[in-house]
C-alpha cells in the first residue's frame, strides 16, 4: 500500500479507490505526484468530495518526525490489511464500479478485485482497429448499474495491449460521456510518445478537456505518465507520476496530506522523472544527441510494429490490426474446434493452451489473450 493507493481508496460511494495505474501503485516510493488547479469555486459538480471520500484518509495525521510518522506507517499497513472495512460505504448495498476497456492492462482488473470493486468491462471494436464506440460505453454502463454504482472510467491511450490510438473525436465523446454519468476519468497515457501510424496523433485528455471549455474543463481527471514505459523503457527504475486536476479543494488537502506521509522517495527515480518532465532545449549541448537517439529508438519501434503486423497477417489462421502506437500487437488466432475442446477438457482458455503449446514446441513465449480480456469465442495473444 502506498501513496497512490491512499490517494484514492474509494470509488465506493463516490470515493475514488484504486484509481491509479496499478503498477504505479506498487512503486509510489519512486513516483513523483503532481496535483494542481485548486479551485475555490467550480460550477462542475464533483464526483469526489470531503463528505464521501475515504474516512481513513481524513483521520490520518502527519508530522515530520516522531510518533505521528510511525503511526502513519502503521496506517499504511492497516489500509493494506483491512481493505472489504475501508470500502464498506456502498450505495444501496452496491459495490463501486470502474469502467475498464477490454482488452485491458491486467493489473487494472487485479486492483479492482483487490479492493472489492466491480469491473465494468467495455469492449473495444476489433473489426475497426480496436476503436472505442460511444454506444458500447452506454451499453456497458447500463448493464452494470444493476450490479454496482459506477464511479470512474479508465482509458488506455495509446492502447495496451491493442496498440490503437484514440482519435480526438473519441476522446471528446468519452469526456462528455463521463460528465453526463458523473465519472472520474483515469487516463493511462504512458505510451504517448509511441505513435507510429502517420494517420494517427496522440491527444492528451487534459488538453482536450481544457479546450472543450465549461463545464468539461472543470471535470476531475487523473492522468498517468512513466519513464518505465514508452520509448524510454527504463523498466528497472519504475518511475512515474500522476497528474490530478480539478479535485474538490477539501479532497485536495486530504490528498496532499496522504502523499506527504512518505518521506523518502527513491532519488534515482526522481532524477529520471525530472528528465522526463523537463526535456532538453535546443540550446542545450546534448539536445541534438538526445533527439537523434530518441528518433532512432522510435523509428526502430515503428519498423518493428509494421513488420509484426505484416508477418501475422501473412500467417494462416492469424490476423492483426494496424499497430498505431504503444509497444504491443494483439493478433487474433483461429483455433481448431478439437483444440478448443481439448482446452475446455483441461479447464483452460484455448488461448492459454495455445500459448503453452507454442512455448513447448518453439520456445517462443507470448502472453495469452485471456489475461487481457477478449470477446467470447475469439482468441488472441500479446
Amino acid at each position: 500500500m502506498n501513496n497512490l493507493r491512499q490517494l484514492a481508496l474509494s470509488v465506493e460511494k463516490g470515493v475514488l479507490g484504486g484509481v491509479t495505474r496499478p503498477y504505479l501503485s506498487r512503486v509510489s516510493s519512486q513516483c513523483s505526484i503532481i496535483s494542481h488547479k485548486k479551485l475555490s469555486q467550480m460550477s462542475c459538480s464533483k464526483c469526489l468530495t470531503l463528505e464521501n471520500m475515504n474516512p481513513a484518509i481524513k483521520v490520518m495525521e502527519y508530522a515530520v518526525r516522531g510518533p505521528l510518522v510511525i503511526r502513519a506507517a502503521e496506517i499504511e499497513k492497516e489500509l493494506k490489511e483491512s481493505v472489504l472495512k475501508l470500502l464498506i460505504s456502498q450505495t444501496d448495498g452496491k459495490k463501486a464500479g470502474v469502467m475498464v476497456p477490454i482488452p485491458q492492462y491486467p493489473l487494472y482488473s487485479a486492483t479492482i478485485s483487490e479492493f472489492d470493486m466491480h469491473l465494468i468491462g467495455y469492449y473495444l471494436d476489433e473489426a475497426s482497429n480496436w476503436s472505442l464506440s460511444l454506444a458500447e460505453l452506454e451499453r456497458a454502463l447500463s448493464a452494470a448499474k444493476e450490479h454496482c454504482e459506477p464511479r470512474a472510467i479508465v482509458v488506455i491511450n495509446p492502447g495496451n495491449p491493442t496498440g490503437q490510438v484514440l482519435t480526438r473525436k473519441n476522446i471528446e465523446e468519452i469526456i462528455k460521456f463521463a460528465h453526463k454519468e458523473k465519472l472520474f476519468i483515469l487516463a493511462d497515457e504512458v505510451y504517448q510518445h509511441n505513435v507510429y501510424d502517420p494517420n494517427s496523433k496522440f491527444f492528451s485528455f487534459k488538453k482536450v478537456l481544457t479546450e472543450l471549455g465549461p463545464p468539461y474543463c472543470e471535470m476531475e481527471l487523473a492522468s498517468f505518465m512513466s519513464c518505465s514505459k514508452g520509448f524510454m523503457g527504463e523498466c528497472g527504475l519504475r518511475g512515474g507520476y500522476s497528474e490530478v486536476i480539478n479535485l474538490d479543494p477539501d479532497v485536495q488537502a486530504m490528498f496532499t496530506k496522504s502523499i506527504s506521509a512518505m518521506l523518502c522517495p527513491n532519488t534515482i527515480g526522481q532524477a529520471t522523472l525530472d528528465c522526463v518532465v523537463t526535456p532538453l532545449k535546443e540550446s542545450d549541448p546534448s539536445y541534438e544527441l538526445f533527439e537523434r537517439e530518441k528518433s532512432n529508438v522510435l523509428n526502430s519501434l515503428k519498423e518493428r510494429a509494421k513488420m509484426v503486423e505484416e508477418a501475422f497477417n501473412a500467417c494462416e489462421g492469424m490476423s492483426c490490426n494496424i499497430v498505431q502506437g504503444a509497444m504491443y500487437a494483439f493478433p487474433q488466432i483461429k483455433i481448431p474446434p478439437k483444440a478448443v475442446e481439448k482446452a475446455k477438457a483441461l479447464n483452460q482458455c484455448p488461448s492459454v493452451l495455445y500459448c503453452f503449446e507454442l512455448l513447448e514446441q518453439t520456445g517462443v513465449c507470448v502472453v495469452p489473450g485471456a489475461g487481457f480480456g477478449q470477446v467470447e469465442g475469439t482468441y488472441h495473444f500479446r
